[in-house]
């Protein structure tokens, strides 16, 4: 028998979503969730600096839904803590769903196939590991091309020439009116702001060099 959503059995003090790997594998077994009263600190204290995951920018599908499948194909493992929100997880193969909740654990092994529905607007750290349980980092790999520093947290994009200026190549006088047209980035992600390009720059200019009224007010 196919191991059931919702079991729970104990392993190192933790209440868990496992499965016994004697039976016939179904999806459900391909997921294993711990539950908030039971997260370890030392598991809290290592999610907290993976990358988060917010269901608000997240495609639906259908479109203007509240739910997406997904295959989990490409990686060993996904662990996950839940920061808030809720979400019901079906697998594909009929088991029954299970909900999970803000501070939840849970880890999505490979070959896992599910529809994802969000009750409540959720976020999330995740992060993916292999064989060996070892973190898989992504390559964050955006580069200022004029001075080649890691603009990776914030950067200026061009799109006509695709180069990637980072904040303090964009601050200089000759770049505000150089790279006027550069859409503003963070992680590899436009962002929008009430403030334009040239107010940032020179926001960004000031704190790092105040000019000398600011030094006579503050004196």
């Amino acid at each position: 028998h196919g191991h059931r959503w919702g079991a729970l059995s104990s392993s190192a003090g933790q209440r868990r979503v496992t499965c016994d790997r004697t039976h016939t594998m179904s999806m459900a077994d391909l997921c294993t969730v711990v539950r908030a009263a039971d997260v370890s600190d030392e598991i809290k204290a290592q999610c907290s600096g993976w990358d988060v995951w917010e269901s608000a920018t997240h495609p639906m599908e259908p479109e203007d839904s509240s739910t997406f499948p997904f295959d989990y194909a490409d990686h060993h493992q996904e662990r996950v803590l839940i920061i808030k929100g809720e979400a019901v997880l079906t697998p594909t193969d009929g088991s029954p769903p299970v909900r999970i909740y803000a501070g939840d654990h849970v880890t999505f092994h490979r070959g896992l196939k599910l529809e994802w529905e969000i009750i409540h607007e959720m976020s999330k750290h995740y992060c993916n590991f292999d064989e060996d349980g070892k973190e898989m980092k992504i390559a964050n790999n955006v580069n200022c091309d004029v001075c080649g520093v890691d603009c990776w947290a914030e950067s200026y994009f061009l799109p006509t020439s695709e180069e990637d200026i980072c904040p303090a190549c964009y601050a200089k006088p000759s770049g505000r009116a150089k790279y006027s047209d550069a859409e503003h980035q963070k992680e590899g992600c436009a962002i929008e702001s009430g403030a334009s390009g040239d107010a940032i720059a020179a926001d960004k200019a000031e704190e790092e060099h105040p000019s000398k009224k600011a030094r006579t007010t503050a004196e």
